[in-house]
């Protein structure tokens, strides 16, 4: 009966101390009854898990290899951020041609118009159908002469000739 007795009191000791496990509301730990019992009613579940104030060892080979992995992050964060930097000085770079190719457009647009006013003058035609000739033996209509639909059928036959080229000669103009 003694040893009944003090069966039953070390069972008693062992119960009424102290427990270290912790009721887990979902991600996080419960603060208090209340929100367990609200998560409960909620759900019908709440987990629990052991509390230990100590911290887990981490070993050297996870110590070893989270430290290569911030590594990682930080080189591809700096590849990154020189990518956009090439990136942005790529973009400058082909604004400021197109930039120059614009002005360089309009000096050659300025000249070719000098060249065919005095070649006008030259020439003292008097129709208003008749073809300017230049330098470089390709022909040209005058402003006047080139309709909306004259210009469109131009266009077309243009394409149809130069399809298969690899840029298409647009001074190639069919009569």
């Amino acid at each position: 009966m003694k040893n009944f007795l003090f069966i039953l009191i070390f069972f008693i000791i062992t119960s009424c101390g102290t427990s270290k496990k912790v009721f887990w509301c979902g991600d996080h730990a419960c603060i208090n009854k209340k929100e367990k019992e609200e998560y409960f009613k909620k759900t019908m579940i709440v987990e629990v898990r052991e509390f230990n104030k100590k911290k887990e060892k981490i070993s050297k080979i996870d110590k070893i290899t989270n430290y290569q992995d911030k590594n990682n992050k930080k080189q591809m964060r700096l590849e990154e951020k020189q990518r956009l930097k090439d990136q942005k000085e790529l973009a400058k770079q082909m604004r400021l041609e197109e930039k120059q190719r614009l002005k360089d457009q309009k000096v050659n647009a300025k000249e070719f118009k000098k060249k065919s006013k005095e070649l006008r003058k030259t020439n003292n035609t008097t129709s208003n159908n008749s073809v300017v000739k230049i330098n470089e033996g390709k022909n040209i209509l005058k402003e006047k002469d080139i309709s909306s639909t004259d210009f469109n059928t131009l266009v077309k036959k243009i394409n149809e000739r130069n399809k298969f080229k690899p840029y298409p000669n647009i001074n190639d103009i069919p009569n």
